[in-house]
């Protein structure tokens, strides 16, 4: 019933209208980080996996570097807003156009003035001529600072803060697939060896067969038949071993590229009997309305649907004016030895105001743009929010068919065994025939290897209901599998 309240809840939150879940994007929750849950498997070399996947994972590695340019980004993006200061020296040879500003200024006679250097710009050249060519030295300092009247850039910055987090959000979402296939594939691999450990026990029990089969029919009290069935038997057994260790090796290969090296590497850490561990009786009867919000991809989702909004922000605010304050100071003057005098000084300094009048639709097709990716933010957080409650409750409810069946094949495994014995017993005496051994002897093996086959799957349904909850679950209790 709390699961189904929770659900609720859940759908409640993706039904409501996009302006809604733009406002509650405004504050991001903070996701939990991807736990070690993988210690409760109390396993030394599952964690070590985990260890070094989470350090050398190539794919993890390159998620990491999505968050550094997320981060190198909300660092461009906060200088929007902040003054600019440049200084510059420049150095240039000159000439003023008889056919330009001059001829504006009129001509004079040559006088005194021209060769006493007061007239730089030629206006007491001869006429049609051009002045003289001469130096002009400039240094100084430059300033300006659009002033964030309409919060344009504060816009700027929430929405490349809000990337920054998606973006973090995103590698511990990488993070937290990641250690989910590892544990998997280790998981699938202990089984395969377990598969192989029951195989190569019903060889030692049927070549056990065989021999008694064999001398039975030597002493006359059976038919050449039963030593056949035996020795078929055995061999169909000797058969499955080199396609499980094949497949082992695929397993140990696969581990090795999720740990970032190359295959064969891990054989040394592999090797050895490390029975799983499955949680037993820990899967809860319903989960806070919360719970799945800590999933990283939510969290994601909603830094997604933040940077949507304040882009709609930093568009809108295009529309109004933009007031500059500009400014220089610096010393300019046609001679470098008199560029430091006091007299070489010059400034400029006033606000400019800029009002977009017409843009040809630009500033209208950015807004419309910005919308409609505000409202798909908010259609992908709808979307990732039901399949994180769907995952949820699938995961749980496969957790616990799992943790079912267990019993019933620990039973099916204790009786199979019974039977086994009493059939090797009877034959012995004489009182049964190969056959009943045989098929004794196959209920067995077929149920030690679903048993297996179903500790391995209550295991990965544990790893699967972790995953779907974000890593944060933990269980009570405890059963060392067989």
């Amino acid at each position: 019933m709390g699961m189904r309240i929770t659900s609720l809840l859940a759908m409640a939150l993706c039904l409501a209208p996009v302006s809604t879940l733009a406002v509650a994007a405004e504050a991001v929750p903070a996701a939990a980080p991807p736990a070690a849950w993988w210690e409760g498997f109390a396993d030394p070399v599952l964690s070590s996996l985990e260890q070094r996947a989470l350090a050398q994972n190539l794919d993890l590695a390159m998620t990491a570097q999505q968050v550094m340019t997320a981060r190198a980004a909300l660092r461009i993006a906060g200088a929007k807003g902040l003054p600019t200061v440049g200084a510059s020296a420049s150095y240039d040879r000159e000439q003023a156009s008889a056919q330009g500003i001059l001829s504006l200024l009129g001509t004079q006679s040559p006088s005194t003035t021209s060769a006493s250097g007061a007239d730089p710009f030629g206006s007491t050249a001869a006429t049609g001529t051009g002045g003289p060519a001469f130096n002009l030295y400039q240094a100084g300092i430059d300033a300006s600072w659009e002033i964030d009247l309409w919060g344009k850039a504060r816009a700027a910055r929430r929405a490349a803060r809000a990337d920054m987090l998606a973006a973090a959000y995103g590698h511990d979402a990488a993070a937290l697939a990641l250690g989910a296939e590892v544990a998997r594939s280790y998981l699938a691999l202990r089984g395969l060896e377990q598969t192989i450990a029951i195989t190569r026990e019903g060889i030692d029990v049927v070549s056990r067969g065989f021999e008694i089969a064999r001398r039975r029919e030597s002493e006359g009290a059976v038919s050449h038949m039963d030593g056949a069935q035996a020795q078929a038997d055995l061999q169909a057994y000797r058969a499955r071993l080199p396609e499980l260790e094949q497949q082992r090796q695929v397993l140990a290969n696969a581990l090795a590229l999720l740990t970032g090296q190359m295959p064969h590497t891990l054989d040394a850490l592999l090797a050895g009997n490390h029975p799983t561990t499955v949680w037993q009786n820990a899967v809860p009867d319903s989960l806070p309305a919360d719970i799945a919000r800590q999933r990283p991809d939510i969290a994601a989702a909603e830094a997604s649907l933040q940077a949507a909004g304040a882009r709609v922000r930093e568009a809108k605010a295009d529309f109004y004016p933009t007031l500059s304050l500009t400014g220089s100071a610096g010393l300019q003057s046609v001679s470098l030895a008199d560029l430091p005098e006091w007299g070489a000084r010059q400034f400029i300094v006033g606000p400019t105001v800029h009002l977009p009048f017409f843009a040809g639709g630009a500033l209208k097709g950015h807004l419309e743009l910005t919308r409609a990716q505000e409202r798909r933010a908010a259609l992908a957080y709808r979307q990732t929010v039901l399949k994180a409650w769907g995952e949820v409750d699938d995961a749980m409810g496969e957790a616990r068919a799992r943790q079912r069946a267990l019993v019933a094949l620990d039973a099916a495994v204790a009786a199979s065994q019974d039977a086994a014995r009493v059939a090797r017993n009877r034959y012995r005496e004489g009182a049964a025939s190969y056959v009943d051994v045989l098929l004794a002897q196959r209920g067995l093996l077929a149920n030690q290897l679903q048993l297996a086959q179903g500790q391995t799957q209550a295991a990965t349904a544990i790893v699967a209901l972790h995953n779907a909850l974000g890593g944060g679950w933990k269980a009570p209790a405890k059963l060392a599998a067989k």
